[in-house]
């Protein structure tokens, strides 16, 4: 799960969105199959906010954000 996320970082610096897109996916799915803390499954989440961002899609990363204040 973890290599996925960090992998996520990687392709999105090489903006290789839906690369990127889809290891933060997988990272949280397994995150959360995993039975993590939800404090784990947010740094996928944020990186899927940082996604959308990056793709203009203002309206679903707001949707990621909301998902992470939910916790905090």
């Amino acid at each position: 799960a973890y290599a996925r996320l960090v992998a996520g970082h990687a392709e999105l610096g090489l903006d290789r969105h839906d690369e990127a897109r889809q290891a933060y996916a997988e990272s949280r799915d397994q995150l959360q199959r995993l039975k993590m803390r939800p404090q784990q499954v947010l740094d996928p989440i944020s990186g899927l906010a940082r996604v959308a961002l990056a793709q203009g899609l203002a309206a679903v990363a707001m949707a990621h954000v909301e998902e992470i204040l939910v916790h905090m």
